[in-house]
C-alpha cells in the first residue's frame, strides 16, 4: 500500500494512470523491470494499479472483442476461461 490514504472502493486517477503507464512501457518494450518501477515511483498503491489495469484490460478486450458497452456473456466466459487456463499453467509450475 502507499501511504497515501485513500477509498478502496475504487482507484483514484493516479493510480489509473500508472495502470496506463504501466501498460505502455509493456506494449512498447516489455520491459517488466521498468513497468515495476513505473508503479513503485508513482506514490500509487499497488493493489489499486492491480484492480485499474485488469479492470482497464478486460474492457479493451471486450471492445476488441465487439461489445458495445459492457463484457456480453460470451466475451466473458471467454476471458474467464483465459484466466483459467493461465491460472493451471502456473500451477503446473510454468512461468
Amino acid at each position: 500500500m502507499s501511504d497515501t490514504p485513500h477509498d478502496h472502493d475504487r482507484p483514484g486517477i493516479a493510480d489509473m494512470k500508472a495502470a496506463l503507464d504501466v501498460t505502455r512501457v509493456i506494449l512498447d518494450s516489455a520491459d517488466l523491470k521498468t513497468a515495476h518501477e513505473a508503479v513503485t515511483e508513482s506514490g500509487s498503491c499497488p493493489a489499486c494499479v492491480a484492480t485499474s489495469g485488469i479492470s482497464f484490460g478486460i474492457t479493451l478486450a471486450t471492445t476488441m472483442a465487439g461489445d458495445a458497452a459492457f463484457t456480453s456473456e460470451p466475451v466473458r466466459l471467454a476471458l474467464l476461461d483465459a484466466v483459467a487456463a493461465a491460472r493451471r499453467d502456473l500451477d503446473s509450475g510454468s512461468n
